[in-house]
């Protein structure tokens, strides 16, 4: 079981082990832009012995020094250390190092990352005034608007939507025909009736007595 065991071995002994970072930790100090790429796992291994020694070189005792020089072993390395990259991180309380992915090694497909120092420009100072006093934070409101969007305020142009029913298809010419002259309705027709004369019955009796007898 790994009770109470911290880190990792890299397949290494402790010697072996001991030896690797101390080689880390120097190429990075000589390194002119302060930054080397590993695999992810050594980067994240090696910021706890960065970081102690960028605390060492915080103090510039001749005790941190000593103890600085017990890992580097290298008085040239010992006085960068404490010259040009402790003073740099005096602002800064832990964090001096980042370590960023840069993808895959060709080969054995090993994940890599450059670490590297934490540059003054990435640090968040707060501005301080010219008289010394302390800047007071000054809340940012935001304006209040009524259920009203920023998006509604913006006019948006009308889309134009064609679809088959709306398309029109070309008339073509059609010929124009004379006007059609007004017919007069006639004129209603009277209706003729046959005059009945009717006879006197006693006539009638009379020229049918007047009739030979057969």
């Amino acid at each position: 079981m790994r009770h109470r065991l911290e880190g990792k071995k890299f397949g290494r002994e402790k010697a072996h082990r001991t030896s690797l970072f101390r080689n880390l930790v120097k190429s990075m100090i000589v390194s002119p832009n302060g930054r080397i790429e590993t695999t992810v796992t050594k980067a994240k291994s090696l910021r706890g012995y960065m970081d102690r020694l960028i605390t060492y070189a915080k103090k510039d005792t001749v005790a941190s020094r000593r103890l600085a020089y017990s890992v580097l072993g290298n008085r040239t390395l010992v006085k960068r250390l404490f010259e040009e990259v402790g003073p740099q991180m005096q602002e800064r309380q832990g964090g001096y190092t980042r370590v960023l992915k840069t993808g895959y090694r060709k080969g054995d497909s090993a994940p890599m990352a450059i670490i590297e120092f934490v540059k003054p420009a990435d640090q968040h100072e707060e501005k301080k005034p010219a008289d010394g006093k302390k800047a007071k934070a000054v809340k940012k409101t935001k304006p209040v608007v009524e259920n009203i969007k920023a998006a509604d305020l913006v006019e948006k142009p009308a889309k134009e939507t064609k679809t088959k029913k709306q398309v029109a298809e070309p008339v073509e010419d059609v010929e124009v025909s004379e006007p059609v002259k007004e017919i007069k309705a006639a004129e209603p027709v009277e209706e003729q009736t046959e005059e009945v004369i009717e006879e006197p019955a006693e006539e009638i009796a009379e020229a049918e007595e007047d009739k030979p007898a057969e």
